[in-house]
């Protein structure tokens, strides 16, 4: 059993009573803090903003192409992904021109995935971003990256961890945020850290360069470079189809997808013919003190095919849908609707990971 006492005087200098707030974790991390050299996040900038006016949102309406937006899904694991970002008018940019994210700030989520941070790191010229991120300006001498890495690092999450808010969403405040404590270590020090940080960027987007032309590779070879599915505005269906498949919604006789299943049955074979699904049997709660690194969809990267985090649980704390031990090989696909597009090949250092039945390992 964990505990902390805390003495009253101490409630009252924070403003807090929430016993969360005093795990012996978050003692722990403030009481290492204090012994060394440390500034506010608020000494160390020039400013600390998040968004203009809230109201001015009425304006937005997502576009194709345009100015990208940032939501707070699209920083993740000190990395803005492009990949998947709503995009508004250059009218509506301009409105909303106090929430633009300049290159070279730290972004830092403040609702949803809280505690999210990245540097804007060769962003297109013009971004802006929504009302749960806060953009930090560094004075000189301090390292963007320096202080994303920090904060995305044990001592800079349990920082954040400590301070949400929980109403009718999880949320941080700027003045929470700007009172975060950063060590405070030589320029030197900063740029050690700062290029291996860049370093890791450039890897991650020669990874997404090659994986693109792997895929492009691909669909020459099966003669699908090109191919282009267009949605029907009708379609008849005999009665006899829907018995046989037993599915009765439009959407799943969309011609489209006869047309690709005609296009690739020629050069292809029934997957089960090619591959082995593994049951979802293995039961962790035969290890109840063993620790497990488990796989969520959530940890999945969409643009690369990876797995690129995990969370670590015991045995006797794994959730019930925690049924699947992976080996390096497998692929693993997911099976829920909404998250179809999780797919991603297991390497060989995430043999023996926990994963969620949610996934069909193959």
């Amino acid at each position: 059993m964990n505990f902390s006492i805390i003495k009253k005087s101490q409630l009252e200098g924070d403003l807090r009573l929430d016993a969360e707030y005093y795990q012996p974790e978050y003692l722990e991390v403030e009481k290492r803090l204090n012994s060394i050299t440390t500034k506010s996040i608020d000494e160390i900038s020039k400013s600390v903003v998040s968004f203009g006016a809230y109201s001015l949102t009425n304006y937005i309406e997502w576009q194709e192409t345009g100015i990208p937006y940032l939501n707070v899904e699209n920083i993740r694991d000190g990395v803005i992904d492009f990949d998947n970002v709503k995009y508004i008018s250059k009218e509506v940019d301009e409105i909303l021109k106090k929430s633009r994210v300049k290159e070279g700030q730290v972004i830092i989520t403040m609702a949803g995935t809280i505690g999210e941070a990245a540097v804007a790191h060769k962003i297109p010229p013009r971004v802006n971003s929504n009302q749960a991120t806060a953009k930090i300006t560094l004075k000189e001498g301090f390292s963007p990256y320096y202080l994303a890495a920090f904060l995305n690092s044990y001592y800079g999450r349990k920082q954040t961890e400590r301070e949400i808010v929980s109403s009718v969403q999880p949320n941080i405040f700027l003045w929470q945020i700007k009172n975060f404590k950063v060590p405070i270590v030589s320029i030197e020090k900063q740029k050690e850290i700062e290029n291996i940080y860049k370093n890791g960027l450039d890897e991650l987007e020669s990874s997404k360069s090659l994986y693109s032309q792997a895929e492009n590779l691909l669909l020459e070879e099966l003669g699908l470079k090109d191919f282009k599915l267009e949605d029907d505005l009708f379609y008849i269906v005999n009665l006899s189809q829907i018995k046989s498949v037993h599915r009765t919604d439009a959407e799943y006789f969309q011609p489209k997808y006869e047309k690709l299943i005609e296009k690739i049955k020629k050069i292809s074979k029934p997957l089960l013919e090619v591959v082995d699904n593994i049951p979802a049997r293995f039961n962790p709660q035969s290890q109840q003190d063993k620790n497990f690194k488990y796989v969520e969809l959530e940890h999945i990267n969409t643009s690369i095919g990876i797995i690129d985090e995990d969370m670590e649980i015991l045995g006797k704390e794994a959730p019930s849908r925690a049924r699947r031990i992976l080996k390096a090989g497998d692929v693993i696909v997911s099976s829920v609707e909404g998250s179809l597009e999780k797919v991603a090949l297991v390497h060989k250092e995430q043999e023996g990971y926990l994963a969620s039945n949610g996934f069909f390992p193959i």
